[in-house]
């Protein structure tokens, strides 16, 4: 599973410059073996509008190839998800999570933030209480 604003990077031609074919090349490579994206909505945080594979913007020269991956079922909309998470950007919470910000536990579902620290994901990282070294 993907969210739509990871979905518009991957259609960035910008990541691609480096290889010989271009992002045909890498979509190649990508969608192999009848692989699928599944779609995550996504909720622009500006305008409130609800993004999803059948609203998403590319570029004009990628329109067709898009339209090839929809019509191919090989990009799927995630249909049942929590509206609660729509509010949810996880680029922020890593960033809070890099920066040791507090309360970025309260922005996570249930259980998330537990994980997280349990398992030291996303370079999470318990402060030590130096206190206890006097």
């Amino acid at each position: 599973a993907m969210g739509v604003n990871n979905l518009l990077d991957v259609f960035d031609e910008e990541y691609y410059k480096n290889l010989s074919g271009g992002i045909l090349e890498a979509f190649g490579k990508f969608f192999r073996q009848d692989m699928r994206v599944y779609l995550y909505p996504y909720k622009d945080p500006e305008t409130h509008e609800l993004l999803t594979s059948k609203n998403l913007k590319v570029s004009d020269s990628l329109k067709q190839l898009y339209k090839y991956f929809k019509q191919n079922e090989r990009i799927v909309d995630i249909e049942e998800y929590n509206p609660n998470h729509l509010e949810i950007y996880s680029r922020s919470i890593l960033q809070k999570i890099a920066d040791h910000t507090p309360g970025w536990e309260k922005e996570v579902p249930e259980g998330v933030a537990e994980m997280i620290k349990a398992r030291g994901m996303f370079g999470y990282q318990e402060e030590m209480n130096l206190k206890h070294f006097s």
